[in-house]
């Protein structure tokens, strides 16, 4: 992956930064995201001058004399500043091609400080936070097995489009990868009693195909707009894939809501395996190895990566539609339209 630094022009601290400098350790923050590193002899005028925006020579001098270390060693703590927003290019925007690396690190920051605030109010989340609720928690496995099966298909028209080597080796491997895991997800059904052959043949609610098929069509797109819609299911998030303070998702379906063990088993399976190809880190690769990305086309991206949160708040919503009142020994419930 390119670094940012390689292709920055005036880099800076983010408007919500503060900074400190006590008992030799230099603390940045800005209420969501936190750096520290040992930088004995630092004033805080030194790092402070950071924020009036410096050329990345002078930014990787000044870290380097901070730390006390190499260029390299400076250049990963930078990085790491940029993929957490702490650092900043604004004057990127007006060059007339932005570089891709810092365009998958402003897309990646957006998302990690927008999606909790678009899943904060749930009435899916919450109804599996306030007590058990067997045929809700079950539903909302079987409409994500819904979504990922889509997989199998949806990322084929990217490769219509020029690419890479190393975009089309990432895209094959991520093909490669998630093709078989509707299949996966599909063969734990039978714990909790639900035949697999009829649920391979149902239907997903309106609000997840529009969801799931979105990948489909921005692959149609281009590379990059594929790339930026993976950053939702992809990139992790931390605290906002948890329902209730701390507890993962699928902890609080097993231990409260009944979900199987073994089910639940082929779902941590699936998400041990994207962790292990490094989806997280792929739009990331992606983007960096675009040539080209004009400022119309980075507005774009920033669109993409919206729509696809708004999509995926519409799903969990059907959800909660779909199953509120679903007992799991009985039929799926219809797929009622929001209209209806």
């Amino acid at each position: 992956m390119v670094a940012v630094i390689e292709s920055a022009v005036r880099p800076r601290f983010s408007r919500r930064v503060r900074v400190f400098v006590d008992d030799g350790v230099v603390r940045i923050e800005d209420g969501t995201y936190r750096a520290a590193f040992p930088a004995r002899g630092v004033a805080l005028a030194d790092v402070e001058r950071v924020a009036a925006g410096m050329s990345p020579a002078e930014l990787v001098d000044g870290v380097r004399g901070w730390l006390g270390c190499d260029e390299v060693q400076a250049v990963t703590v930078i990085e790491r500043l940029f993929g957490t927003g702490l650092l900043v290019d604004p004057d990127a925007a007006g060059l007339a091609s932005v570089p891709g690396s810092y365009v998958a690190c402003r897309l990646v920051d957006v998302f990690r400080r927008e999606f909790p605030k678009i899943v904060s109010g749930s009435p899916l989340l919450s109804a599996l936070s306030a007590g058990p609720r067997p045929g809700l928690a079950l539903g909302f496995l079987l409409e994500t097995y819904f979504v990922v099966r889509t997989a199998a298909w949806s990322a084929e028209p990217v490769f219509r489009h020029p690419m890479t080597e190393t975009q089309r080796e990432l895209l094959e491997d991520f093909r490669a990868s998630e093709s078989g895991h509707g299949e996966l997800l599909l063969s734990g059904f039978g714990a909790a009693g639900l035949d697999p052959g009829l649920l391979r043949a149902s239907r997903e609610a309106t609000e997840t195909m529009a969801y799931s098929h979105s990948y489909a069509a921005f692959a149609w797109q281009g590379v990059a707009e594929f790339a930026a819609a993976l950053v939702l299911p992809e990139v992790p998030v931390g605290g906002a894939a948890n329902a209730r303070g701390g507890i993962d998702v699928l902890d609080l379906l097993q231990g409260e809501h009944s979900v199987p063990a073994a089910l639940v088993a082929k779902f941590r399976a699936h998400d041990d395996e994207d962790v292990e190809a490094d989806h997280g880190g792929l739009p990331g690769h992606l983007l960096s190895d675009e040539a080209v990305l004009t400022p119309a086309k980075v507005d774009k991206l920033f669109t993409v990566l919206r729509q696809m949160m708004d999509l995926y708040r519409g799903h969990l919503d059907a959800v909660h539609r779909r199953y509120a009142g679903w007992e799991p020994a009985s039929a799926l419930p219809d797929n009622a339209s929001r209209f209806a």
